[in-house]
Parts: C-alpha cells; sequence; structure tokens
C-alpha cells in the first residue's frame, strides 16, 4: 500500500474518507509508529538481508546503525563475511571470539592477506541521534583494503510522499495502519469507539506476521551459518 492508500483505509475505517483534518497527523505517526516497530526487540522477515561496508583499509569495520537500508540488528547466528575490495572474490566467513582474546594473540600483527577473526566491539549512538554505530574489529589487520557484509535485520524508509511505499506498508500494512489508527482514535474521544477495531487488527496481524516469521527464519538456517 502507498501511504495515501494507507492514509485513506485510516480515514475510512473512522467513518470519513473524506476528512483532510487528520491527514498531517496520519502522515506523521505513520512514519513515528514503523521507527517504534524497528526498535521493538522482534524483527521481521522482510527486514532481514545484508548490510555491508566497502573499502574499508581499517581494521575496525564501523556498519552504519539504523535508519534506512542499516543494520538494527546483527543475527545471531551471523558471521561477519570478507573479500578483497572491488572483486567479486567468494566471500569468507571470519571467526568471531572475544576481543581481549583476539588481540592478545595478534595484536598490531598485520596479515599478508585477509582477516581470519573478528570481534564485535560495541554500539555508538549520540544522544537524541537517529542514526549510530556498530563496530566490529578484524584480526589480523588486512594488507589491503576489504568489503565486508553480515547478516540481520535492516532498518526502513519513511513514507515521505503520497506515492511512496516502504517494507511495512507493502508486507505488512494492517500491523503498521492498525496501529496508527488505534492512537488516532485514542486521541479524539469522538473516534474512541474506533479503538477497539483497530486493537483487534493490530493483534491479528502481529500474530500473522509472527508466523511468516517462524516460517522464514526455518528456512534461513543454513544461509545465516553460510552459503
Amino acid at each position: 500500500m502507498t501511504r495515501l492508500e494507507m492514509r485513506n483505509m485510516i480515514k475510512l475505517r473512522m467513518g470519513n474518507n473524506n476528512d483532510t483534518s487528520l491527514n498531517a497527523l496520519i502522515e506523521a505517526e505513520l512514519n513515528l509508529q514503523k521507527n517504534n516497530l524497528e526498535e521493538e526487540p522482534e524483527q521481521h522477515w522482510f527486514q532481514f538481508g545484508y548490510a555491508a561496508v566497502n573499502g574499508i583499509s581499517s581494521n575496525v569495520i564501523p556498519f552504519t546503525f539504523k535508519g534506512e537500508g542499516n543494520l538494527l540488528m546483527v543475527h545471531p547466528d551471523a558471521v561477519l563475511q570478507v573479500r578483497k575490495a572491488s572483486t567479486t572474490d567468494t566471500w569468507k566467513m571470519l571467526v568471531r571470539d572475544d576481543d581481549s582474546f583476539l588481540y592478545d594473540k595478534y595484536g598490531e600483527l598485520a596479515s599478508t592477506d585477509l582477516a581470519t577473526a573478528y570481534a564485535f566491539t560495541g554500539v555508538t549512538v549520540a544522544a537524541q541521534a537517529e542514526v549510530g554505530t556498530v563496530s566490529f574489529t578484524v584480526y589480523p589487520k588486512p594488507a589491503f583494503s576489504c568489503d565486508y557484509r553480515v547478516l540481520g535485520y535492516k532498518g526502513t524508509k519513511d513514507l515521505a510522499a503520497d506515492e511512496d511505499t516502504n517494507a511495512w506498508s507493502i508486507f505488512a500494512p494492517e500491523l503498521l495502519l492498525s496501529r496508527v489508527g488505534k492512537i488516532i482514535a485514542g486521541q479524539y474521544g469522538a473516534l474512541n469507539l474506533y479503538q477497539a477495531p483497530f486493537e483487534k487488527t493490530e493483534i491479528e496481524a502481529k500474530d500473522k506476521l509472527r508466523r511468516k516469521d517462524i516460517a522464514f527464519e526455518e528456512e534461513q538456517i543454513v544461509r545465516v551459518r553460510g552459503e
């Protein structure tokens, strides 16, 4: 569904598709609630994919955290993968270990090839920032610039115009629009009678999405642990 279709559906379910007074509020809530959904611990199948950074010469690998196309969460079974920059070489899976252990083992040693191991070294998000950084450190330091990727769950774009769509509006429109409708109906006394139907639809949409997530996760075990 486009933003226009979602906005009109919310208003239609509240009894007046022609009322334009709620347009700006609905549009703002669609993006706010999309962001809130993406901050919940449970991520979803349509957010799953590779996040990548290219041409990194340092042994500290920064992935942008939050925002469109950026990491929200690394899959717990995923490992960092590496290949020489600007090539189509096969991706090499690195071995994950504790940073202190790897530093004691390798220190500042430079490799003559690709790194062989890595550690997760933190998430940095400035106060009130929209984005931050997820960092990994690879050992030993590669001899050349490399590309890196990791499987995880990624953020989606905002709905900025009426014709816009995003992963939520395509794959989970009922969940997003019912959550927004519930919130708006709860803010206006004249619309309170519509809050319960929105809540019911939200619960049903969440259950449906959870079933899809479970089926998808079972199919992805091989991919996550190595193609």
